[in-house]
């Protein structure tokens, strides 16, 4: 079943509102699935988002601020590219 981009945004943009922060990189999971990862508060490292692509989850990842040296800053708003 394809993955619904928007979907995973929405969902990546409520975990940022609740004090997640993405490590700022897509890792290859295999059969063509590729994922956003990141931490939250309670737990360690966790995939965060799955796409069918890199270059979805390349392009959603970019929605995000980084700050000066490149990396994802945390507990901020995606900023939306048009």
């Amino acid at each position: 079943m394809p993955v619904d981009a928007a979907d995973q945004l929405q969902f990546l943009r409520d975990l940022v509102e609740e004090y997640a922060s993405i490590a700022g990189d897509v890792v290859p999971l295999g059969g063509n699935l590729w994922a956003i990862h990141g931490f939250v508060p309670v737990d360690c490292e966790v995939l965060m988002a799955v796409f069918d692509s890199a270059d979805v989850a390349t392009n959603i990842l970019e929605q995000f601020p980084r700050d000066h040296d490149g990396a994802m800053t945390e507990h901020e708003t995606p900023v939306h590219h048009n």
